[in-house]
């Protein structure tokens, strides 16, 4: 079939004009993903988050956001405000949340993965992600979340892959798992457990579903202490010997370091830097570690363990 001779595209004006003029014909013929708003037509969603991307494909629609100028938490409630009826995947990986309230993307029901990643979120809302009832994928790995609370999943009884890792996690409450009927992959690994008589329930737990879910990287999801613990596998630890500061079984509250201090102690220990540090083979790195023993206390030695090194004992006195 013939065609009709072609014909040369004229532009006039400054180069700049021209450049403008060129970008916005392309776009107007060639670009088939679309940023706020979306493209409309038979099945797309009427619009998209503001700086959000939306693609449509095989009945699911998949948003990836970037935070605006506003600010992380000022955009994300635009976007929450915003989302398509019928969304199934949501991702704010890197988006700057730091904390997931109550009733979080309560307009989304439909949502079957979500991604959290890379935030910095230390704090997640009883009940938060409650509304969405159809969640299959939760990713909260590379946060801050220092525990996991029994409320924190309740309602994601469709939950099949959860991912905690490479958090700041000490302990998990007792039953925090109970609401995941449908879990069959669980990723905890790279967190500073303290394997207490707090967490000897999770071993058990472990075991009891060890056929229904799988843990994986289960040799990097270790004990952080006590010291007898330390580098342990979370799976083959013995719960008889995860007991508590006076010995015995039951539960209290494990001893944490706000600012670097241990706290309900007769010693105050105090850490410097106590920001997380990150080294790498061949480097060096200084911390330092002052003991003050408290008034009436009787003195006393410290054993600090630093888990995964060969040579993992240093007395003080």
């Amino acid at each position: 079939m013939g065609h009709g001779p072609a014909r040369l595209l004229q532009l006039t004006g400054s180069p700049m004009d021209q450049v403008f003029r060129l970008l916005s014909l392309f776009l107007s013929v060639s670009a088939p993903w679309s940023l706020a708003p979306a493209a409309t037509g038979q099945g797309l969603p009427a619009g998209c988050p503001p700086g959000c991307y939306c693609d449509e494909r095989e009945s699911a629609l998949r948003i990836n956001c970037h935070p605006l100028a506003s600010g992380p938490e000022e955009s994300f409630q635009e976007v929450a405000a915003s989302l398509p009826e019928g969304t199934t995947h949501l991702d704010l990986a890197r988006y700057g949340l730091r904390e997931v309230p109550e009733g979080f993307l309560d307009g989304a029901p439909d949502m079957v993965k979500l991604d959290l990643q890379n935030n910095e979120i230390s704090h997640v809302d009883e009940g938060a992600f409650a509304s969405l009832r159809r969640l299959e994928v939760l990713d909260l790995s590379r946060n801050r979340l220092e525990a996991v609370t029994t409320g924190m999943l309740e309602g994601l009884a469709n939950l099949s892959r959860l991912k905690l890792n490479d958090n700041r996690i000490q302990t998990i409450e007792s039953g925090a798992f109970d609401h995941l009927g449908s879990l069959s992959r669980l990723e905890m690994s790279d967190n500073p457990f303290i394997c207490d008589c707090n967490l000897a329930w999770l071993v058990e737990w472990l075991e009891v579903h060890s056929g229904r879910v799988a843990l994986a990287n289960g040799a990097k999801t270790r004990c952080a202490l006590p010291i007898a613990l330390a580098d342990v596998p979370l799976r083959k630890a013995d719960p008889d010997s995860m007991v508590c500061g006076d010995g015995s079984g039951s539960a209290s509250a494990p001893a944490l370091w706000p600012g670097g201090e241990l706290v309900d102690s007769p010693l105050a220990i105090r850490l410097r830097p106590k920001e997380d540090q990150v080294v790498f083979e061949g480097d060096s790195s200084s911390l330092t570690c002052s003991v003050e023993v408290r008034d009436g206390a009787s003195p006393a030695s410290v054993k600090v363990g630093i888990p995964s090194f060969s040579q993992n004992d240093v007395l003080l006195s």
